[in-house]
């Protein structure tokens, strides 16, 4: 009995062995039926991307450099987008976007704007290829803060503002406001609108103490160029004023004023009708 029972478990113990070999070379033909089924997908793909690449470059010019297709981004755009190109207004010569109506900018001729004349000296210091025109684009935030008449007030949201941390954002919070100075200078040095007026046989040398990243040769030519702004020229009169102190430079904003009034005649004819009693 003894001998059967041993007997009966080798039996068992071989069958066991033989299913656990049977399920080990399944299991194995398994994967390896998988390896090589991903294998052939693989080959596949590189195929379908060689061609996608071989028919890029065969499309494009010959001393372009090829265009490769990542497999897995279809979705993002290859190329930029470019809206269809419209005719400019008729009246105003104005450049219009797609689908923008002929009466946006000038309302079909009613409204006329005086052409804006750049300054030939202005247009020579932004468009010339020397090394005075380099630096004053380089700076031309610096340059353009130093002949502003007030001072900006803002709340800004400083965490947008970091420059480590993406794009640069400018988020303001709150109202936007200007500060006006007073007729004369506080400190030692004058500032915005001050320079216009206050010992200005020493402006440049004032204007200097702003900021040292800008050069007296384009600080000059500067002021010559604003010579003929109105504004300017305004603030420039005050220096023939007596007792600036008691003085002071308000901006005024009434709403109660009828902006139109003050435009210019677009006719050389007036008519009016008077009424006899």
């Amino acid at each position: 009995m003894v001998r059967n029972l041993r007997v009966t478990n080798n039996s068992e113990d071989f069958v066991r062995k033989a299913k656990n070999t049977n399920r080990r070379e399944v299991d194995s033909l398994k994967r390896k039926f998988v390896t090589e089924e991903e294998k052939e997908m693989k080959r596949a793909r590189q195929r379908q991307l060689r061609s996608e690449k071989k028919e890029l470059n065969d499309r494009g010019p010959r001393n372009a450099k090829p265009r490769y297709v990542a497999m897995g981004f279809d979705h993002v755009a290859s190329s930029a987008d470019v809206l269809p190109l419209v005719n400019s207004c008729r009246n105003c010569n104005a450049k219009k976007f797609f689908h923008e109506s002929n009466s946006f900018y000038c309302s079909n001729g009613q409204v006329t704007l005086v052409p804006n004349v750049v300054p030939e000296e202005m247009f020579d210091l932004f468009t010339s290829n020397n090394e005075e025109t380099r630096e004053f684009l380089m700076y031309i935030r610096t340059y353009n803060t130093n002949f502003d008449f007030t001072s900006f007030g803002v709340k800004c949201e400083r965490e947008y503002a970091k420059s480590n941390m993406g794009v640069y954002t400018f988020r303001v919070q709150g109202q936007i406001h200007h500060f006006i100075n007073n007729l004369l200078p506080d400190k030692e040095h004058p500032s915005y609108l001050q320079l216009y007026f206050y010992d200005t046989d020493h402006e440049v040398q004032n204007r200097m103490h702003c900021s040292d990243r800008m050069k007296e040769t384009i600080l000059a030519r500067l002021i010559s160029i604003l010579a003929k702004n109105p504004y300017a020229s305004f603030f420039r009169t005050l220096q023939n004023k007596e007792n600036l102190e008691d003085h002071v430079v308000q901006l005024v904003s009434s709403v109660s004023l009828d902006q139109r009034v003050f435009n210019m005649p677009t006719t050389s004819q007036v008519a009016c009708y008077y009424l006899d009693r």
